[in-house]
């Protein structure tokens, strides 16, 4: 959710939507994605969206205080021409975080959207930078993130809809449970 230069996520995801208006279904995987940028969050999955809907909420602690700002409501609205809004499946792991978790709480917005694997990290908020007096540099979550039913997830995670982990089998067997889900998933929709 970050390193992309200006315009290079809607290039990108023009691109990916074409290649994809033939299919029936895509699966998104974000397991091991650590983040970056709520704003790239809410423009790439805008790409996958029907239509303009609360993504999250959010408020912030006032410097110096136990008082937090009014919450903020960030929209989650459809990007580019054409958007993919046929069955999508999303897996995440407890590696998926920050930016990445914002990512799954607003696709839990979405109801085409299946999510299989972990509980994602649980850590929204932005940090706070500070030097303490000895000189070492520290930080501090100073943000409070909301679904639209405002339920706090800092330090739980987005659940997914299907409970799926890895094992260590499957790496000797080359098989990745997940993906294997997520087709099963995708052709059952499918064939509805």
């Amino acid at each position: 959710m970050e390193g992309f230069k200006v315009n290079e996520i809607s290039e990108f995801m023009s691109k990916t939507i074409q290649l994809s208006k033939d299919k029936k279904g895509v699966i998104i995987d974000i397991r091991t994605n650590q983040g970056g940028y709520d704003s790239n969050s809410r423009k790439i999955l805008g790409y996958f969206t029907d239509k303009k809907r609360i993504g999250y909420l959010k408020k912030t602690r006032k410097k110096g205080t136990n008082c937090y700002s009014n919450l903020k409501t960030k929209y989650l609205e459809p990007k580019g021409r054409k958007q993919f809004t046929k069955q999508i499946v999303l897996l995440t792991s407890d590696l998926t975080a920050s930016a990445a978790d914002v990512f799954t709480l607003m696709a839990k917005e979405l109801p085409y959207i299946t999510i299989i694997g972990d509980n994602t990290q649980g850590v929204f908020s932005d940090t706070y930078k500070f030097n303490l007096s000895n000189g070492w540099k520290s930080t501090l979550s100073y943000q409070q993130y909301f679904s639209s039913d405002m339920r706090n997830h800092e330090g739980i995670g987005v659940e997914p809809d299907i409970k799926l982990l890895n094992q260590p089998e499957d790496i000797t067997n080359k098989i990745d449970p997940l993906i294997v889900k997520a087709i099963e998933v995708l052709n059952k929709e499918n064939n509805r």
